[in-house]
């Protein structure tokens, strides 16, 4: 899943998307978003103290569930048409 958030609610981390507490945020299916190019990392907090209300400035997180532990995911994402693989490794 994917929580769309922004940098003044920011993330919450959970098990279950369908509890109570996760109601206020936004979760979506990995391939029903679009990220824009250029979204940083993280929220430019520089762009608040210029008069860009912290609302604005957008958030993503991935969440990923298995029922046994997790020790890789697998990215793979499209840039102006080229697929583009990446693995992370958890320890």
């Amino acid at each position: 899943m994917l929580q769309v958030s922004n940098a003044e609610q920011g993330l919450i981390v959970t098990d279950n998307f369908m509890s109570e507490e996760v109601r206020d945020f936004g979760f979506a299916q990995l391939n029903m978003v679009t990220i824009k190019a250029g979204t940083p990392a993280f929220p430019n907090f520089e762009k608040s103290n210029q008069g860009i209300p912290l609302e604005d400035l957008p958030l993503f997180g991935v969440s990923v569930i298995h029922d046994e532990p997790i020790d890789r995911i697998d990215i793979e994402y499209r840039h102006f048409g080229l697929t583009y693989k990446h693995t992370v490794y958890f320890d």
